[in-house]
């Protein structure tokens, strides 16, 4: 059993799915329009969400288009049976195991997946390569043509400081344990005053996106490193994948809402989440390109 198994079947599982729920209800609101736009004139659009979840992005789908052939795919059992018994057809597994079983998809759907992909990898946790192999996955997986949409977490390279002022000066504490616990990169930090942190804003960053989901989710996140890839990253690992980008979306998303409980929203916050998440549809090429092949 790998890292990303064993978490998936215990802990606080029920209660991350419900916030995960509420955080995908938000990020599938850019997905719709290009479901609607694009499956309006294909009733049999064979569709795959890849860690479904709760199927709350299954059923945003099937709600715009209702004839498409919407599947699932999980590794946990409670998201399996919980989608199951909502009427959804869920593969227990991974997309390997799908893609390897023959299946044949029009649409492949990784949404804030492809970085637990790379966090729990225990041959080379946080590295891309996990990453390219779901994505070699996913084209080996699609019909010729076929459509994949990417949603995920945008790196910050940047050193320079950023001030977080905690509106709970005992937060502090959290502060401390990212840097004892977050392990995909080292973590520095100054306390300058009662509740105000200065940190780089990459680690800065990093940090809000596991601050903000809270103590319950605390345990998963801090072993998950949310900003992958940069936007220019993601574009060439979709590239080098044989994919086509067609749109590319950044998107803030909720995290400031969620923040502003929490935190004082500042002018350099809010610049540091303008792009919390990028969206990405491409199409398959005809071919991989030859750099891909290696």
């Amino acid at each position: 059993m790998n890292e990303l198994e064993h978490l998936a079947g215990t802990g606080n599982y029920e209660s991350y799915l419900k916030r995960m729920t509420a955080s995908v209800s938000q990020s599938s609101k850019g997905l719709l329009p290009f479901f609607a736009a694009t499956m309006a004139d294909c009733p049999g659009f064979r569709i795959l969400d890849v860690g479904c979840g709760s199927g709350i992005l299954m059923k945003a789908i099937r709600d715009v288009c209702p004839e498409a052939a919407v599947r699932g795919v999980d590794l946990n059992e409670y998201s399996v049976r919980f989608c199951r018994e909502a009427g959804f057809d869920v593969i227990h597994g991974t997309l390997h195991d799908a893609v390897a079983a023959g299946e044949v998809f029009d649409c492949i759907l990784f949404s804030s997946v492809l970085h637990e992909i790379s966090s729990y990898d225990e041959a080379e946790p946080y590295s891309l390569n996990p990453v390219k192999a779901a994505l070699a996955d996913a084209y080996a997986g699609l019909a010729p043509g076929g459509k994949l949409l990417v949603r995920d977490g945008v790196r910050c390279d940047s050193e320079a400081p950023v001030t977080i002022r905690l509106k709970d000066p005992a937060d502090v504490k959290w502060a401390e344990r990212f840097a004892a616990e977050y392990r995909a990169d080292p973590v520095s930090y100054r306390v300058t005053g009662d509740g105000v942190l200065e940190m780089s804003a990459g680690t800065a960053k990093e940090f809000l996106y596991t601050y903000t989901w809270g103590p319950e989710s605390w345990p998963r996140e801090v072993k998950e490193r949310f900003g992958m890839a940069s936007v220019e990253e993601w574009r060439e690992l979709l590239r080098s994948s044989g994919f086509r980008i067609t749109l590319q979306m950044a998107s803030a998303e909720e995290y400031l809402k969620y923040l502003e409980r929490k935190i004082v929203i500042t002018d350099e916050i809010a610049r540091l989440f303008e792009q919390a998440t990028a969206l990405f549809i491409a199409e398959k090429s005809s071919q991989l390109p030859a750099a891909s092949s290696q």
